[in-house]
């Protein structure tokens, strides 16, 4: 047994005399079984000479088993599969057939299918399953199968199906009415009344509602009197004639009328138009501020112009209650003022009060005179005792020195402090005198130096020769100060007598110590400094300038200092950290190390997520950025000249979007343009089968084409657990085509590139290419009628793979897959103005015929019977679910996708 992943949706097979339906089971793989002759065989082709030479009889009008009888053994008559004539196949669709006196006969038809329209040339077209035992339900359904939905049911009229099934008019106090398809209000309950007219809300508005005697009954009209309503508003379970409420002032519709309170009339509403005042006290209550009561937002209120309120006018001191809260003269605003001069002590300020209607000061202390140093403020300004007319005269009041002399002394002024007068800035004497000051301030000079040989005082008073120099030898001769050398450990270097060079003799020959050895002035002059890298720790394997020819050594502060250009070594060689730039920061001989990439081979769009930039890809170094950084030079490039975008997993147009199609694209002139063929008014079709973005001449490529796992309808949702791969589809020549996929999958695949799953008659008219062609042959003419040969052929059975060979005997079977649109096959495509390749042969392909019902049209490269791959044989229906080996599809669209 051969197994093929399909099943036969019933039994029309040309090669066999009796027809009987057989039920095949699944083999061990999971795939439907069938004997080898269920799969239709064709002939190999007759070979013709001038002798009969014996074959099989078939019904062909021939007598090919030389009996010198014609078609013997066939039953015109009653022979289902050549009825009337040779190769008159009975066959209706969706329904069992048979041959009755050489005329094709409709049966019965399958289950789920029913001939309403009572024409057999379509068969029994009409798709439908019974529901509810035949019984028509309002439930959008054709229960009965009849054609008619729910038929039986009035949606214009119906309360419980009002517009649609089973939506009931039902509304809040009220009962439901349908008019017209539309839900309305036929009444309102006792008690209640639809006062805003929006259904929405109901019968809305409830009347406060007391029982009168006369008992009635409730949706009954006529029982009660004018302005009455018939209720049972105590809830006794017996309704009452009721007086509808009248109107008054209380923010509600209280009759149920839609009016309320000024809206309407409130004439029995005795408490508006009555005479009343702001406030009842004082000023409020006099004839000048009466008003009258009205209805404002539900509350009766007092209003008028010249209304008076509690607290509206201030109360001051006039003898009347002007605030009206009963009290004349209290809290007055004209009160409570300061008076008087001062507040300071022993002053005090008053308070402005409302005495007898009139405003007095009360508590006052003025100032009582002039100031005097006596602790007191006598004038009241803040301060004590300031500018006491008393105080300024002088005090100790000291003798005048002699002539020429200075004196320490002198007299102060008496002051006022503490309340108290005081001398205040007399000096008084300091001591004995001293050189040309009377230091007792008696006015006489006592104990003077002599000026001619006193260093302190030479010449002069306070002459101190030792002040020209504290590290010189001085003395005092004649009045004038002399020289004497420098004292032990200093030096007169600018021969000025200062002696202001401490130093100590070390050496005549100068080192780098930070001391001056030889007492010259310069320290560390003139000093010669040691290699370069041992003083610097500059690693012998740098070469590069910073390290070498740019680096010098200065003997500063006693210690020898290096200097590299800036960035280089800091602080030192050992401790330099090595940062990202075009220096060898730490001279060790290498370049940025602390970026291992540096350098490197890198990419314009490196960390990017896919697709980065695609086509615009460029190539480039990494080269520093910052310190501790490196950045890709590459910068993204251009898609011109050509930035269309194939369909190739590949973002051709570098927009960051991968094989957009035309409905996905975000506005460039750049999409997918599938290769498609015009087959109809609005109908267009990929010219290829559809392969996988990344299939090529030798691979399939990889990815499911399911895009939709829940809520995918229209479209049937991808199986329960499985990842969404969104693979799209591309219809390209040389690439392998895309087979085992499902049902589900074409449908997803074909939906995510703006297109669909063809139907079956779409399918089938373009492999017929306007023509009745039995077969995707070149040209549409009676080549495309007839079966394959050596001119004309596809991948079925009858190819065997190997390059340009087409055998006809299948002596050898070499059957596999080709390439879309393959060079290796003659004339196979059917001939629209474009051709469309691979509809016969290659893979079959899945078309939709109904809901869950889909059809494998067109043969495969493993179909070894024309008759199979047919653009009529449509016999192989499948479920949504399945897949098989060699299996494939292309796709439709209602506009150019292009």
């Amino acid at each position: 047994m051969r197994t093929y992943p399909l099943f036969l949706a019933f039994c029309l097979i040309p090669l066999f005399v009796a027809c009987e339906w057989e039920t095949y089971k699944t083999g061990s793989d999971g795939h439907w079984e069938f004997p080898d002759a269920s799969i239709p065989d064709a002939d190999d082709g007759d070979v013709q000479s001038d002798a009969c030479v014996p074959s099989e009889e078939v019904c062909d009008g021939l007598d090919n088993d030389c009996d010198q009888v014609v078609d013997n053994g066939f039953n015109l008559q009653s022979d289902p599969t050549n009825c009337g004539t040779c190769g008159n196949v009975c066959s209706f669709d969706y329904a069992t057939s048979s041959c009755i006196g050489g005329q094709c006969v409709m049966g019965d038809c399958f289950p789920g299918h029913f001939n309403v329209n009572g024409d057999e040339n379509d068969g029994c077209e009409y798709n439908c399953f019974v529901s509810n035992d035949g019984t028509e339900l309002c439930d959008g359904k054709d229960n009965n199968c009849n054609g008619q939905i729910d038929e039986d049911f009035d949606l214009q009229n119906d309360p419980l199906n009002c517009g649609s099934c089973s939506n009931t008019c039902v509304f809040l106090n009220g009962v439901g009415g349908c008019s017209g398809g539309h839900c309305v209000i036929a009444g309102c309950v006792g008690g209640f009344r639809d006062a805003d007219n929006d259904p929405n809300n109901g019968c809305e508005c409830k009347m406060a509602l007391t029982e009168g005697t006369t008992i009635c009954t409730e949706g009954m009209s006529g029982q009660c009197g004018t302005d009455e309503v018939c209720a049972d508003a105590d809830g006794d379970g017996t309704a009452h004639c009721a007086p509808v409420p009248l109107e008054i002032c209380d923010g509600k519709d209280n009759d149920c009328n839609g009016l309320t309170d000024a809206e309407d009339t409130m004439a029995s509403d005795a408490r508006l138009g009555l005479s009343c005042f702001g406030d009842p006290d004082g000023l409020c209550a006099t004839a000048a501020h009466e008003g009258t009561t009205s209805c404002v937002n539900g509350a009766v209120v007092c209003s008028g112009a010249n209304l008076l309120y509690a607290n509206s006018v201030a109360e001051t001191c006039n003898g009347i209650d002007d605030d009206c809260d009963g009290v004349i003269d209290d809290n007055t605003t004209d009160s409570g003022a300061s008076c008087g001069t001062s507040a300071i002590f022993p002053c005090s300020i008053g308070t402005v009060l409302c005495v007898n209607g009139s405003l007095e000061c009360v508590g006052a202390v003025e100032p009582s005179g002039a100031e005097v140093c006596n602790g007191v403020d006598d004038d009241c300004n803040g301060t004590v005792d300031d500018n006491p007319t008393d105080a300024g005269a002088a005090c100790n009041v000291p003798s005048p020195p002699p002539a020429g002399a200075t004196s320490p002394c002198q007299a102060g002024t008496l002051q006022c402090i503490g309340g108290a007068l005081q001398c205040s800035g007399s000096i008084l004497p300091t001591g004995d005198d001293t050189c040309g000051v009377d230091g007792n301030c008696n006015g006489i000079l006592e104990n003077q130096p002599d000026l001619t040989s006193d260093v302190q005082n030479c010449g002069t008073c306070n002459n101190n020769c030792n002040s020209l120099g504290a590290n010189a030898n001085w003395s005092c001769a004649a009045g004038t100060c002399q020289f004497n050398g420098c004292k032990t450990g200093y030096h007169d270097l600018d021969g000025d007598q200062s002696c202001e060079y401490p130093c100590i003799f070390n050496s005549s020959t100068e080192t780098c110590n930070g001391i001056d050895d030889n007492c010259d002035g310069e320290i560390d002059e003139g000093v010669t400094p040691p290699s370069l890298n041992n003083l610097c720790g500059i690693s012998l394997a740098a070469t590069r300038p910073e390290c070498t020819t740019l680096v010098s050594a200065q003997c500063v502060g006693g210690t020898w200092q290096c200097s590299f250009p800036a960035g280089v070594c800091n602080p030192t060689c050992a401790a330099a950290v090595e940062i990202c730039d075009t220096l060898d920061n730490n001279c060790n001989g290498s370049l940025n190390e602390n970026v291992p990439q540096y350098g490197k081979d890198c990419y314009s769009d490196e960390g990017l997520p896919y697709p980065g930039h695609g086509a615009c890809r460029t190539a480039g170094t990494y080269v520093c950025s910052g310190n501790d950084a490196v950045v890709c030079d590459a910068v993204k490039g251009s898609c011109e000249p050509n930035c269309d975008e194939d369909c190739d997993g590949i973002d051709n147009d570098c927009d960051g979007l991968v094989d957009e199609t035309y409905e996905t694209n975000v506005g460039d002139a750049y999409f997918i343009r599938p290769d498609v063929v015009q087959i109809g008014t609005n109908l267009w079709m990929t010219a290829y089968e559809i392969s996988r973005p990344t299939a090529s001449a030798t691979s399939f490529g990889i990815g499911n084409g399911y895009h939709c796992g829940s809520g995918c309808s229209p479209l049937p949702s991808a199986p329960a657990g499985v990842t969404l791969d969104e693979t799209i589809g591309c219809s390209v020549q040389g690439h392998l085509p895309w087979f085992n996929v499902s049902p589900i999958e074409v449908e997803q695949v074909c939906d995510a590139i703006g297109g669909r799953i063809c139907t079956l008659s779409e399918w089938q008219g373009a492999c017929q290419a306007g023509a009745g062609c039995n077969w995707g042959y070149n040209p549409n003419n009676a080549q495309c009628q007839s079966v394959a040969s050596s001119t004309k052929y596809c991948n079925t059975g009858y190819f065997d793979f190997v390059p340009g060979v087409w055998d006809s005997t299948m002596a050898d079977d070499q059957d596999g897959l080709l390439v879309c649109g393959s060079p290796l096959l003659m004339n196979c495509w059917a001939d629209w103005a474009d051709p469309i390749y691979d509809i016969t042969g290659n893979l079959r392909e899945i078309t939709k015929a109904a809901s869950y019902d889909y059809r494998l049209m067109g043969g495969s490269f493993a179909t070894s019977s024309e008759a199979g791959a047919s653009c009529t044989f449509d016999f192989y229906s499948v479920e949504e679910d399945f897949q098989g080996y060699d299996t494939g599809f292309r796709c439709c669209f209602d506009t150019d996708p292009r």
